[in-house]
């Protein structure tokens, strides 16, 4: 079995997926920490609000508000660092983006973030489909596109952030997320 070593030493089996959070504990499993925003950063008037949630005994993040696209607006999300010590996650052992989501209808989006995102405002985007029901959706790394000026294609080499995002048009946003991470 290869491993992969990444980050501060610490080891990882490329064979297996590696979860970046499951909600179950305060802190995430990746071991770093979830951050929201909207595009008030911006001087949009998006609003939004971020919490875990307890349903049946098995805990999930919601990611709710109201998306606007006044201003130049449009977004919310909550962001999750994938950067340890200085040093940025190899991804290259793996396939793709997993997660177990629900949601209300949307445009939503998985965002990763790499050094060759030089401003705030870039990233690499996948959409994200959801339904009301709790399913399991796999992004493969070759359906994330760069936006707003991110440059060539996605290098799994280097991933810095993820990020669960509503964002493009007005509508009333709910996104459940019960775990996210990657998948081989």
């Amino acid at each position: 079995m290869a491993l992969f070593t990444f980050l501060a030493g610490a080891s990882v089996a490329a064979s297996q997926d590696l979860l970046f959070d499951d909600f179950r504990s305060a802190k995430p499993t990746w071991g770093t920490r979830w951050e929201g925003f909207t595009d008030r950063v911006m001087g949009g008037l998006t609003q939004m609000e971020s919490r875990i949630v307890l349903e049946e005994e098995r805990p999930f993040l919601r990611l709710q508000g109201q998306v606007r696209t006044e201003n130049n607006g449009g977004f919310l999300q909550m962001r999750l660092v994938l950067t340890k010590d200085g040093k940025a996650l190899d991804a290259r052992g793996w396939s793709g983006v997993r997660l177990m989501v629900r949601g209300l209808p949307g445009s939503y989006a998985i965002h990763l973030r790499t050094p060759q995102n030089w401003f705030p405002w870039q990233f690499y985007r996948s959409t994200l489909a959801v339904t009301d029901d709790w399913n399991e959706v796999r992004l493969p790394f070759a359906s994330f596109k760069g936006d707003y000026g991110a440059w060539g294609s996605l290098d799994t080499a280097a991933l810095s952030g993820i990020a669960v995002v509503a964002i493009g048009q007005a509508f009333t946003a709910k996104l459940d997320v019960q775990e996210i991470g990657l998948y081989r």
